[in-house]
């Protein structure tokens, strides 16, 4: 069950990066510098609920998979997607 979750929320939190890199720091240049700092506080808030919370979930969930993982995965592939979450 950990697995299930641990993949829903590595596709999750690939979206949401993708989306965060690709459409909102790509627009910035569009927001006037009056409006930048308000914009960049207003999109701090929810970049935070929405991108850095499930990141956080995603690790602690890949690290339950050291102990709680199916047998046919081995422990090498967790603790390389570990390094690579923490490398990302």
């Amino acid at each position: 069950m950990v697995l299930i979750f641990a993949f829903a929320a590595v596709f999750y939190v690939l979206g949401a990066t993708f989306v965060e890199s690709f459409v909102n720091y790509r627009t910035w240049h569009l927001v006037g510098k009056t409006e930048f700092v308000t914009f960049h506080r207003a999109i701090g808030r929810r970049v935070i609920a929405f991108v850095v919370f499930p990141v956080v979930l995603t690790l602690a969930l890949t690290t339950a998979l050291l102990w709680l993982r199916p047998p046919a995965i081995p422990a090498w592939s967790v603790w390389l997607s570990l390094m690579l979450n923490l490398f990302a």
